[in-house]
């Protein structure tokens, strides 16, 4: 099944969105980013491959938003998508910094 995904470049973000066929008993979507860092811009603490030789990383985007049955976290608390998944189909990812150069995957 194919999961069709569309990104906006903003300022200082990217807007993604997708789209899906129903997926039974689906919570929620992992967000890839495949990133090449421009000058001054920071890895992401959810790096899953670093860097290679063709400059691209592979990074889990991070969510601020648990489950409303979650247990109580901190303000501020964020987790990758692979443990507190995108319960919808649009994100906006605004870890990416100006000379980034991104594209991404969506997993459910």
């Amino acid at each position: 099944m194919a999961i069709d995904v569309k990104v906006r470049p903003g300022a200082d973000s990217a807007l993604i969105a997708w789209e899906s066929p129903p997926i039974a008993d689906c919570r929620g979507f992992a967000l890839k980013r495949h990133i090449v860092r421009g000058e001054g811009s920071v890895a992401s603490p959810n790096t899953v491959k670093s860097a290679g030789k063709d400059g691209v990383a592979e990074e889990i985007v991070a969510s601020w938003v648990g489950f409303a049955n979650g247990p109580d976290v901190a303000p501020g608390t964020r987790k990758p998508t692979i443990e507190w998944p995108i319960q919808g189909y649009m994100w906006t990812d605004h870890a990416v910094r100006p000379g980034d150069q991104v594209s991404y995957s969506v997993v459910r």
